[in-house]
């Protein structure tokens, strides 16, 4: 019966090393200051392989934890890509939920003024678009003192996107999602 061994290849270099060091020092030939300087080798050998195993080690390491961030980010990705929505095609109504709750909206614009928010949302709306206005100072993820423009109130992010993207298909260019809860 053979007996076979798996050796990491960081300690290989260790072991072959190891060896070196016993042969060298075991051979008993040559003068002593050779054997010294030999044996410097080797003792400088030995700590360099064990170097390199670490550092191999720690990359192994490094490895595994890219490995279970990329998993991580693929069941993300997953969960919050569901909403697919065809180019030019309006998104599905959103749900009622009331401002007064968190969410997320699809964001249209922001103005200084009520009155240029209101404009913005009429010719939002021979787009064919469905804008309201909120009070940004309502809201604790918004910069107060504007009034915003925006579709929705959506109950995920999913939902908010595909209404953003709608509304970029029919020329509003810096309509993005995002989340909002009252102050």
């Amino acid at each position: 019966m053979q007996l076979t061994r798996r050796v990491r290849p960081a300690t290989v270099g260790v072991t072959a090393a190891v060896v070196a060091a016993v042969l060298v020092a075991g051979c008993g030939g040559g003068s002593t200051s050779a054997n010294t300087q030999s044996q410097q080798d080797v003792q400088a050998q030995i700590e360099r392989a064990r170097k390199d195993a670490a550092r191999q080690a720690r990359l192994e390491e490094r490895v595994k934890q890219l490995e279970a961030d990329k998993r991580q980010a693929d069941r993300v990705r997953t969960v919050t890509e569901t909403v697919v929505v065809a180019p030019g095609e309006p998104p599905a109504p959103a749900p009622e939920v009331s401002p007064a709750s968190s969410g997320y909206i699809a964001q249209l614009g922001s103005f200084t003024t009520e009155s240029a928010a209101q404009a913005k949302a009429a010719q939002l709306r021979d787009r064919g678009l469905s804008p309201l206005v909120l009070e940004s100072s309502r809201y604790a993820q918004l910069r107060p003192g504007y009034w915003v423009v925006y579709e929705g109130f959506f109950s995920t992010l999913a939902q908010a996107r595909a209404a953003a993207d709608h509304a970029k298909s029919v020329g509003v260019t810096d309509a993005f999602a995002r989340a909002v809860s009252p102050s």
